[in-house]
């Protein structure tokens, strides 16, 4: 077992989280994700992007479960901008977490951040996260406040309108 995860390792490059998102859906709101690509609005170089939902209550058909269609992963199809008030992505485009390898670039900005998963980032394309050494670590505060600042404005690269839900 413990070659496999060496031989594993060896082809695999340590993993980035590329950021972690809280989507809040009281129950009866209106509210929605409408369809939309993660990918497309991240400004990645390459498209080596693993996206994971979690659900922490019941996702089911009446409350509003996640979709998908089918071979979307294999391709990045055009987006439209609604910018409907009920919809509660940045740009009318869950916790979802996304994760990539470091050897992925920002293309949108200068300036952007990631957590190390594991292993080494032998590329430094990314600014890490830090780890906070207590409970509202002014460090940490503070670097979150610029971490958000950077994903506002690369999610916002091009749009249209610019309202602020992130």
């Amino acid at each position: 077992m413990a070659q496999r995860a060496e031989r594993t390792a060896a082809v695999v490059p340590p993993p980035a989280t590329r950021n972690t998102l809280f989507w809040i859906k009281e129950p009866h709101s209106p509210t929605y994700v409408g369809w939309h690509q993660d990918l497309k609005y991240w400004g990645l170089d390459n498209d080596e992007l693993a996206s994971v939902w979690v659900a922490l209550s019941p996702a089911t058909t009446e409350s509003g479960c996640m979709s998908a269609i089918l071979g979307s992963n294999r391709m990045l199809l055009d987006h439209g901008e609604t910018y409907h008030d009920h919809n509660m992505l940045t740009r009318g485009q869950e916790l979802t977490m996304h994760y990539m390898p470091t050897h992925t670039r920002q293309t949108l900005a200068r300036w952007d951040t990631a957590a190390l998963v594991r292993g080494t980032d032998t590329y430094g394309h990314f600014e890490h996260t830090p780890r906070p050494q207590r409970d509202f670590d002014p460090a940490a505060v503070a670097f979150h406040a610029r971490a958000s600042k950077a994903m506002r404005e690369i999610v916002y690269s091009g749009a249209k309108e610019s309202a602020p839900k992130l």
